[in-house]
């Protein structure tokens, strides 16, 4: 499965409703989440760099597990590249 990369909060727009899976290369905040998850209706997996585990908010996380999509915490080694997608 690919994800797409999300670089800041304005890419979030630019998100396909088909998109399976997404890969934060920032901290994304609550909003940022629920924009996501309104966009992409068949969202499976969010992937967010490992450093950030412990600023995700509880709820945040909550949120997710709910909606029955994964969250995934893991070195992504994609800042400063210019990719748009990943394999997941």
């Amino acid at each position: 499965m690919e994800a797409v990369i999300i670089s800041t909060s304005a890419d979030l727009t630019d998100l396909s409703k088909d998109t399976k899976a997404i890969a934060f290369s920032f901290r994304p905040s609550q909003s940022d989440l629920i924009k996501a998850v309104k966009k992409c209706r068949g969202l499976k997996k969010v992937l967010i760099s490992g450093g950030y585990e412990l600023h995700v908010a509880e709820a945040s996380k909550r949120m997710l597990e709910v909606m029955g999509i994964e969250l995934i915490f893991r070195d992504l080694g994609i800042q400063g590249q210019r990719i748009r997608t990943m394999e997941v």
